[in-house]
């Protein structure tokens, strides 16, 4: 293959289609503006700039009425009244004044713009200036000669934006205005003795037929006409067709107006893309939200209910979801560890209502069946380009899923790349591990067998499995039985005592570890409070230590404080329940947990 020479065409380069849609609003010489539901001015084309005489940045952002004569104010009110309320009228009249001073009866196409639910968030209004056609139908209607009102009009017709056209009954032409001549490209003189249908090869939207039969009827008709022009272009008018007639009733002219809607069209089929798209991304984004392992709700602010789940969060709060229901069905199955509900003022509910979010609030979810799910729960609001918070997401992730993540990177730290986790390296490195953070290595290994027993073992079985004597073994029992670490129990017949772990479950090395930072913490705190000329410096430094272990107390301690209970009653109820149940010693002080 041989290189591209210089002179090689290159492929055209892609123009973005926000800048396409921008351009296409700005070039209409309709009147475009975009108004949110309230009536604050978002969008305003350059027609509307040239009209009113007010740039587009000092009109964005005010009511619509503040731009309007004071007679026009009430009309306009009511209009946004009825929007707020989801009532539009698809078309309307409004008479403005120009900023030249002159009165423009405009006609207003009004579309609601609908945000993700459904609801009414922006209204798209397009403004055509129908003074001439108001002006005329009026006349038209009033005066008994044609030509008189065209000459009492002729300065208008000539003036106007709009294509204008005087035909005879059966669609000759006989005489149209420059608008009309720039638009469709030959001029009046050459157009004059024509059909106009026939020169612009016109497509109805019904049969040529029933159009005119339609204005012989009723004496006008209002429709979209799609000409081609000199240049064989494809040009859509909003045009309005009216008829005269003399005394007896016989048809003596029509008279044709035409707006060049063209780029309107291509705007609203540019919206329609757009939205189409924005709903397929809407499609594929909650897609890949139901694969997500984190449960989402997403809420929206303005109704406070709910927008969207993915089904790990129904599956999570233990209940099907539907779109459109409250919130506070679902906050209710939100517990705090000692079973209060969420408050109003939880920084959870506070970012489902457009406050900053908040993260990991350590929460159990409670089931219509009972059981209670230790979850971690997060909101944070969503903002729109104007910054305003319009939505919020809610995830809940469940806390065992969530330490599993986190430990997953390490679960070989300290093994050889070829080395298994079997029972006998689990009860070796526990112990090891366990003895780093203050426990003799034989209770840790002891904590580490009765884990994978099934059934309370024995003393002289727990013995055999560590390989110690029932000497070393009974003072770390007695140690830990005295913490209420273990529950012991002596057999009758034997003489034997079986061991079980408390609730299945070991909590020493963490109480240990919240008790130390609760110190650290307190010794901090009146240290500050008893030197109150410290350096600012050194001050800042004791007190960022305060917090943090005052924060990594409290944490342990919501995470012990369900644990803790379990074992609590379950120590209580195994010393009720069995007979043969052997209590710590009197005089011994247990660790107050």
């Amino acid at each position: 293959m041989t290189e591209a020479s210089p002179s090689d065409p290159q492929p055209p380069r892609q123009v973005p289609e926000q800048q396409i849609s921008h351009a296409l609003m700005q070039a209409a010489r309709a009147l475009v503006v975009l108004t949110d539901a309230a009536g604050h001015i978002v969008r305003f084309n350059q027609a509307c700039v040239r009209f009113t005489g007010i740039a587009e940045a000092h009109a964005v952002g005010r009511y619509v009425w503040e731009l309007l004569p004071p007679e026009s104010i009430p009309s306009a009110q009511a209009f946004f009244q009825g929007v707020a309320e989801e009532r539009l009228p698809r078309e309307s009249e409004l008479v403005l004044t120009r900023h030249d001073g002159q009165k423009r009866t405009i006609a207003w196409s009004n579309t609601p713009l609908l945000d993700e639910q459904q609801h009414w968030q922006f209204v798209l209004s397009v403004g055509v200036d129908v003074t001439v056609e108001r002006i005329l139908t009026s006349d038209l209607q009033e005066n008994t000669s044609q030509l008189e009102q065209l000459r009492d009009h002729h300065a208008l017709i000539e003036l106007s934006q709009d294509a204008i056209t005087a035909l005879e009954p059966d669609g000759t032409v006989r005489h149209w205005n420059p608008a009309a001549a720039r638009l469709y490209g030959w001029t009046s003189e050459e157009a004059r003795g024509l059909n106009l249908y026939d020169l612009l090869h016109t497509v109805f939207p019904v049969s040529r037929q029933d159009m005119l039969h339609t204005v012989r009827r009723h004496g006008h008709w209002e429709g979209e006409l799609l000409h081609t022009t000199r240049a064989g272009a494809k040009v859509t008018t909003l045009s309005r067709l009216v008829l005269h007639v003399d005394n007896a009733g016989k048809p003596t002219s029509l008279l044709e107006v035409g707006s060049d809607v063209t780029s309107l069209k291509q705007a609203e089929q540019e919206r329609e893309r757009l939205l189409e798209q924005l709903s397929m991304e809407r499609r594929h984004f909650e897609a890949v939200l139901q694969q997500l392992p984190v449960g989402i709700m997403l809420v929206d602010l303005s109704s406070r209910r709910i927008s969207f789940t993915n089904a790990r969060f129904e599956q999570l709060i233990g209940q099907e979801v539907q779109p459109g229901a409250p919130i506070t069905p679902v906050l209710q199955r939100l517990l705090h560890g000692n079973d209060r509900p969420l408050k109003a003022s939880s920084p959870l509910v506070q970012a489902l209502q457009g406050a900053p979010g908040a993260a990991n609030q350590d929460l159990f979810v409670q089931h219509p069946d009972g059981r209670r799910l230790h979850v971690w729960a997060s909101a944070a609001p969503i903002h729109n380009r104007l910054d305003v918070p319009v939505a919020a997401v809610f995830t809940l992730d469940h806390a065992d899923d969530r330490w599993q993540q986190a430990l997953s990177s390490n679960a070989q730290d300290g093994l050889p790349a070829e080395d298994s986790v079997t029972p006998q390296v689990f009860v070796r490195k526990l112990g090891r591990s366990l003895a780093a953070l203050g426990s003799s290595p034989l209770e840790g290994r002891l904590v580490a067998l009765l884990l994978l027993s099934t059934a309370p073992m024995s003393m002289s079985q727990a013995a055999q499995a560590l390989s110690v004597t029932k000497g070393a073994l009974s003072k770390v029992v007695h140690e830990m039985q005295q913490r209420g670490d273990l529950l012991v129990t002596r057999h009758f017949s034997t003489r034997e005592h079986s061991l079980a772990l408390a609730h299945q479950m070991y909590l020493r090395d963490l109480m240990e570890r919240r008790d130390l930072s609760a110190g650290v913490a307190s010794l901090a705190y009146a240290f500050l409070r008893d030197n109150p000329d410290l350096d600012p410096e050194v001050a800042v430094r004791v007190r960022d230590l305060a917090d943090i272990r005052a924060q990594h107390a409290l944490n342990i301690a919501k995470l012990l404080q369900v644990r803790q209970d379990a074992q609590r009653r379950e120590r209580e109820q195994h010393l009720r329940d069995n007979w043969d149940a052997v209590p710590p010693k009197s005089g011994d002080h247990t660790k107050s947990t």
